[in-house]
């Protein structure tokens, strides 16, 4: 048999891997999903209004997904010591940050599309892509991969920054809001159990401070805004919005029915699993931004080891120096 990496270097044998960046059928979808206008990136139309997950589009994540794993495992091939690296590792280092950056050339628009999309509707597919894209990109800024990336297509690099920074803010407005919602309602909840039992301990929770009327309408407010984020595509997602977690109110009262109306939009299972999407493209577009945010080559790290033989002549009057402070054996310094 052969080793995992051996296996790596059949993709790029006989140029099988140029199929990634070269592939007709994947030209073809993404001009279309970049034509269209709406949600509807990742999703075919069906009956009923309705639409079922496009299985070209799964395709094209699966294909992000391996260039960023290729891209990492040759990176950590390259680094490893000289002893134990392989043979060709450097090589097939150069080769993953090629394809890669060929890629997001090839297919610039057509990316930079979904990133857009994610911040005019959320959707399952959608926030995936982003999430991949995002990743890929986030690789290709690690270690010596960005002074690649810096070389080929700094333009490019500064796009992906820049959309990176929309989308933390924008899915940052939607989470913010289903957070508070969600809150909100939650103390609304208690609040009444208090009143019902007669009990005399009420603590107030600072976003009910305001009083109980103006937090219940803020929170309404926030999940209409939540619903109107969270687009159902499939049959399977609307299955998951009408699946509230909370009984609905019988109540005649409007205020109550639009109280039990946001608990449901803030407490179903498609709106949980926007947010649990939402939150790991958060998550990678932060990642991103750290990597090339100008304060990241403002630090200099040492380990342990390294700083023990740190010549004094190096300190020199206005130098910052941190000290991790803590007993984990990796402690490092940085200048």
């Amino acid at each position: 048999g052969i080793d995992a990496f051996e296996a790596m270097f059949l993709l790029f044998e006989h140029n099988l891997v140029r199929l990634l960046v070269n592939n007709p059928v994947f030209l073809s979808a993404t001009a279309a999903w970049t034509a269209e206008e709406g949600p509807k990136r990742g999703y075919l139309e069906a009956k009923s209004k309705l639409h079922k997950s496009d299985p070209i589009h799964s395709i094209w994540r699966l294909q992000i997904r391996m260039l960023a794993s290729l891209l990492y495992s040759s990176r950590q091939a390259a680094c490893n010591d000289r002893k134990t690296r392989h043979p060709r590792s450097t090589q097939f280092h150069h080769d993953c940050i090629q394809l890669t950056i060929g890629f997001l050339d090839s297919y610039e628009e057509q990316l930079l599309s979904s990133l857009k999309v994610c911040c005019k509707g959320l959707t399952a597919n959608g926030l995936n892509e982003v999430n991949e894209i995002l990743n890929l990109v986030s690789e290709l800024c690690s270690g010596v991969n960005l002074n690649y990336f810096e070389r080929f297509n700094r333009n490019l690099r500064l796009q992906y920054a820049s959309y990176a920074q929309d989308i933390v803010a924008s899915l940052s407005c939607f989470l913010g809001a289903l957070g508070t919602a969600r809150e909100v309602f939650a103390n609304l909840t208690r609040l009444d159990g208090i009143g019902q039992s007669g009990s005399e301990e009420l603590e107030l929770h600072p976003l009910v401070l305001p009083g109980i009327p103006h937090a219940r309408h803020e929170a309404v407010q926030h999940a209409q805004f939540v619903r109107s984020c969270c687009i159902p595509m499939t049959a399977e997602d609307t299955k998951r919005r009408d699946n509230a977690r909370l009984e609905t109110s019988d109540s005649s009262d409007p205020w109550k029915l639009a109280e039990s109306r946001g608990h449901s939009c803030v407490n179903n299972d498609f709106t949980l699993l926007i947010e649990k999407l939402a939150c790991q493209c958060v998550s990678s577009a932060l990642a991103l931004l750290v990597k090339v945010h100008p304060s990241s080559s403002c630090f200099i790290y040492f380990s342990q080891e390294e700083s023990a033989q740190l010549s004094p002549s190096i300190v020199e009057p206005g130098i910052l120096i941190a000290v991790r402070n803590d007993f984990t054996p990796d402690r490092k310094y940085a200048r």
